[in-house]
């Protein structure tokens, strides 16, 4: 089982932070983008406004991304890849990250101006780049 520390491998997460600020700065409408552990612990963050508590949203987050994976199983859908929530001001993108061995939880919030494809297309090309350094995390 891998541990807290673990994810947060000094290495990892400096990688992480790194991307995750040019995720946001690369796509209009993105405030937010964080990597949490499946379990709701955050990893790293990249936040434009500095207003949001990062370990809450990775609790909440994993916990909505737990709900929707539950919900697909009873569908009999296989794997669930990723939840939209949207709202009047923005949307939230919630996916998984994983290699064969490790997986981490990818959290997005935008505002109304944002293109969702962007960010998913964005968020794809991400989610390759940080499931190659998974194996950082031992």
């Amino acid at each position: 089982m891998v541990s807290l520390e673990n994810y947060r491998n000094k290495q990892f997460v400096a990688y992480c932070t790194k991307k995750l600020e040019e995720y946001t700065k690369s796509f209009r409408g993105i405030n937010t983008a964080l990597i949490a552990t499946p379990d709701g612990f955050e990893i790293a963050a990249y936040n434009i406004q500095q207003k949001y508590d990062a370990d809450k949203l990775a609790a909440v987050g994993s916990s909505v991304f737990a709900l929707g994976m539950s919900l697909v199983q009873e569908f009999d859908l296989h794997n669930c890849k990723s939840i939209i929530l949207d709202s009047e001001r923005g949307k939230v993108f919630i996916s998984t990250i994983s290699d064969m061995q490790h997986s981490v939880i990818f959290i997005v919030q935008t505002n109304e101006q944002a293109i969702l494809g962007n960010v998913m297309h964005g968020s794809k090309k991400l989610s390759k780049k940080i499931a190659r350094k998974l194996s950082l995390i031992g």
